[in-house]
């Protein structure tokens, strides 16, 4: 789960001492590997995770 980030779960987690991650890199790990896979060429990778960063902060 993407959003709302973070979940009540991973507050707790985190409130608790735990490392907590979003997931946010394995989903852009897989967009980059699809894209690849789609269009048989290099995936515009920095291009990519500024575009999620963006998303996320909510740009």
């Amino acid at each position: 789960m993407y959003d709302p980030w973070p979940t009540p779960l991973a507050a707790a987690a985190e409130a608790a001492g735990c490392r907590i991650v979003s997931g946010l890199d394995l989903l852009l790990a897989q967009a980059i590997g699809q894209f690849e896979q789609f269009t048989g060429v290099p995936a515009p990778r920095s291009a990519m995770a500024a575009a999620l960063a963006s998303a996320r902060a909510g740009n």
